[in-house]
């Protein structure tokens, strides 16, 4: 959410700099997507992965999850990897889908 007397207020302000309210970044969303480090997965009637995160603290995670400051999804997750997609739009309106994959650590 992003205050609009903000911005209305100081016509020569960047829109990139505005002031976005809500909680500071927690858990999967506190770090990029690709320094989360794939520990293992797990098999049953749907699977789930357990990612660390550059701390050392652990999470599962599942079809759907939410991963990383760009707002990933986790969109697939195999025997040695897990994707995770981020979508976002350019200044131009075009649309950019991102895969990145965490592989199995050794």
């Amino acid at each position: 959410m992003v205050k609009a007397n903000s911005l209305q207020s100081n016509p020569f302000r960047s829109f990139l700099a505005a002031e976005v309210l809500g909680p500071p970044a927690q858990g999967l969303q506190a770090h990029g997507t690709e320094s989360y480090v794939l520990r293992g997965v797990v098999w049953g009637e749907q699977p789930h992965a357990m990612l660390t995160d550059p701390g050392g603290r652990s999470y599962v995670v599942e079809l759907g999850t939410y991963v990383g400051r760009s707002w990933g999804k986790v969109t697939a997750i195999h025997s040695d990897r897990v994707v995770v997609t981020e979508e976002y739009q350019t200044i131009d309106g075009e649309l950019v889908v991102l895969r990145v994959e965490l592989v199995l650590a050794p």
